[in-house]
């Protein structure tokens, strides 16, 4: 992968899970009291709306690296364990996030953003089993 393809990935990765872990934070643990009860706190549609487009781009360098990166290091067995782990994590966040956002049955919703947010707040472990585990084999060649 080239450094300008891996510092984008990894530039647009590190966002994705800030934006969402400061939305888990903001919604949890920052709402304000209203005469109606509790509101939101006023970033929280701004987050989700940076999270939303940075989940584009995310989809968008996947695809990019399934062409290559992905292929070829298939073919030489190298980090398939950790690979697979992240890419049934990405297709699991995609899909419940769009969950999330288009569904309408408020049991299902509430379920699939649970899982969302679940997985997305541990998606860097393996992320960084991933590209530590490939630093430490690049650095035995």
């Amino acid at each position: 992968m080239s450094a300008w393809l891996r510092r984008s990935l990894y530039s647009n990765l590190g966002l994705l899970w800030l934006t969402g872990c400061t939305w888990l934070v903001l919604h949890f643990f920052f709402q304000s009291a209203t005469e109606f009860g509790s509101a939101p706190h006023p970033w929280e549609p701004r987050l989700l709306v940076v999270h939303g487009v940075l989940a584009t781009l995310a989809i968008f360098f996947f695809g990019w690296i399934a062409g290559a990166h992905i292929s070829d290091h298939w073919k030489r067995g190298f980090r398939r364990v950790s690979g697979i782990a992240l890419l049934v994590l990405i297709a699991l966040l995609a899909l419940t996030g769009l969950a999330s956002y288009y569904v309408t049955s408020e049991p299902l919703r509430a379920g699939s953003s649970l899982l969302h947010e679940t997985a997305g707040a541990i998606a860097f472990v393996p992320a960084l089993i991933h590209w530590l585990g490939k630093r430490a084999n690049g650095a035995r060649r």
